[in-house]
C-alpha cells in the first residue's frame, strides 16, 4: 500500500513538472502548409543553353539545275557582314551538295547533307569559323534529312532508307561508333522533334518503286525509341514537303502544315493526349503546288504563314482559315522561298533573282505589323548563289 502511494506521488510529481516547463516555455506548433505539389511542378524542366556565336543567321547554298551556283554555306555576322562561301574559305574545299537542314547543339553545329547515295553524312562544324571538326558518314545506308537533340550526348537522325534497312537511328556523338541503334519505320522521315519526354516525327508522301505512298505521324517516349514503342498518332498524314517544320506554341501544342487531298491543312497537336486537337484549313488562294513555308513569332501566338509571295496570320488562341493575306511581296519577277524569324522579331526569307542571266539569291528581312504596311528592312545580297534554306542562330525566346 504504501509502495503504491509513493509511486503516485511520484507520477503526479513528474506530471506537475511536465506542466510547469509547458507553461513557461511553450514549443511553437508546426507551420500550416498546403499539399505538396507534384514533383514536375517544383522541378523547373532542364533549359536549352544558348551558347553564343557569331552569325545572326546562316543560309544554305546549293547547285542550280543548269549548274549555277554551287553548294556552299553563306555566313551572315550579326553586324550584317557576309561571308559568301565561308566553308570553303576555312576548309579550303567546297562542301558537297545537298545540305538539308542544321542544327546547333552547345557548341557546335550539324549540317545534315544527303547527295543521292554518295555523300550521306553529317558534317560537324565550329559554328564561328566552320571548321570541320568531324564528319559522320552513313553512306548508302542512309539518307539524312534531319537531326535532333535528344539530350546529352545523343541525337537522333531521320532520312529515307536503302535496301529497306534504316531510316532511324539513335547516334552518340561523343561515341567512337556514332550510330547506338537503327530501324525502320517502314514510312519516310523527314522531320523530328523532341518535345518534353516524347519525339514526335513524320514526313511527306513518297515514292518507292514507281509508287507514291502516304507518310505517317508517329510518337515515342524518349526511353523507348523503337517499332514497338511506337505509336502512330496518323496513319495517313503528309507534311506539306520534306522541309516542313514541328513548331511549339506558347502552350505547349505542335503545328505543322500536312497536305491532304490536295487540301493544305493546319494541324495542332497535344504531345500530352497525343491527339490532334485542332485542324484549320487554309484558303483555296494557297495552292498545293506553290512553294510554301511557316514561322512561329517569338511569343509562340501567331503562325506565319507564306505561300509564294503572299504572307497569312493565324491566331493560335483563335485559328480560323484566314481570309486575306496580310502582306504581298508586290515584284513581279521573284522567286521565293523559306520563312525563318529572327531574335528581334523580323521575318527572313529567300528571293531566287529572276533574270535573263543567273545573278544569284537575296535574303529579305521583313518587319511584319498588325497596325501598319510590312516593310523590307534590309536586303542580304547573295551574288551567283542559290540559297535553299536559312538556319536561324539559337535565342532565348
Amino acid at each position: 500500500m504504501l509502495k503504491n502511494k509513493i509511486n503516485a506521488l511520484l507520477l503526479a510529481s513528474v506530471m506537475a513538472m511536465f506542466a510547469a516547463c509547458s507553461d513557461e516555455d511553450p514549443k511553437p506548433e508546426p507551420p500550416i502548409v498546403g499539399p505538396i505539389p507534384p514533383l514536375d511542378t517544383i522541378v523547373p524542366p532542364p533549359v536549352d543553353t544558348i551558347f553564343p556565336v557569331d552569325f545572326n543567321f546562316i543560309s544554305l547554298n546549293k547547285t542550280g539545275n543548269s549548274g549555277d551556283g554551287v553548294s556552299s554555306i553563306s555566313y551572315i555576322k550579326k553586324d550584317g557582314t557576309i561571308l559568301l562561301d565561308y566553308f570553303k574559305e576555312t576548309n579550303g574545299e567546297q562542301i558537297a551538295d545537298r545540305l538539308n537542314s542544321a542544327t546547333q547543339i552547345e557548341d557546335k553545329l550539324y549540317i545534315v547533307q544527303n547527295n543521292h547515295w554518295t555523300s550521306n553524312n553529317i558534317q560537324v562544324l565550329d559554328p564561328n569559323t566552320l571548321k570541320r571538326l568531324t564528319k559522320f558518314e552513313f553512306n548508302k545506308d542512309l539518307k539524312p534529312y534531319d537531326l535532333e537533340h535528344l539530350g546529352g550526348d545523343s541525337v537522333v537522325v531521320v532520312g529515307l532508307e536503302f535496301n529497306k534497312e534504316i531510316n532511324l537511328l539513335i547516334g552518340n556523338l561523343k561515341a567512337e561508333e556514332f550510330i547506338q541503334r537503327s530501324f525502320n519505320t517502314d514510312f519516310f522521315l523527314s522531320r523530328a522533334l523532341k518535345i518534353g519526354n516524347k519525339l514526335i516525327v513524320g514526313g511527306p508522301t513518297y515514292q518507292k518503286d514507281g509508287q507514291f505512298f502516304d507518310s505517317k505521324l508517329a510518337i515515342f517516349d524518349i526511353n523507348n525509341i523503337s517499332n514497338d514503342g511506337m505509336r502512330i498518332i496518323h496513319d495517313q498524314m503528309n507534311l506539306f514537303n520534306s522541309n516542313a517544320d514541328f513548331l511549339v506554341d506558347k502552350n505547349g501544342k505542335i503545328w505543322f502544315i500536312a497536305n491532304k487531298e490536295n487540301t493544305l491543312i493546319c494541324f495542332c497537336l497535344d504531345p500530352e493526349t497525343e491527339k490532334i486537337v485542332k485542324a484549320v484549313s487554309l484558303p483555296t488562294s494557297i495552292s498545293p503546288h506553290n512553294e510554301l513555308s511557316y514561322t512561329l513569332d517569338n511569343t509562340g501566338s501567331t503562325l506565319y504563314i507564306r505561300s509564294h509571295k503572299a504572307f497569312f496570320t493565324i491566331d493560335i488562341d483563335n485559328p480560323t482559315t484566314p481570309d486575306d493575306p496580310v502582306y504581298e511581296y508586290r515584284t513581279t519577277v521573284a522567286q521565293l522561298s523559306d520563312l525563318k524569324i529572327t531574335k528581334e522579331g523580323t521575318l527572313l526569307v529567300i528571293n531566287e533573282i529572276k533574270s535573263s542571266q543567273f545573278k544569284g539569291s537575296k535574303i529579305l528581312e521583313f518587319k511584319p505589323s498588325t497596325t501598319a504596311a510590312w516593310t523590307i528592312t534590309k536586303e542580304y545580297e547573295l551574288p551567283h548563289t542559290i540559297a535553299s534554306s536559312i538556319y536561324v542562330a539559337k535565342y532565348e525566346k
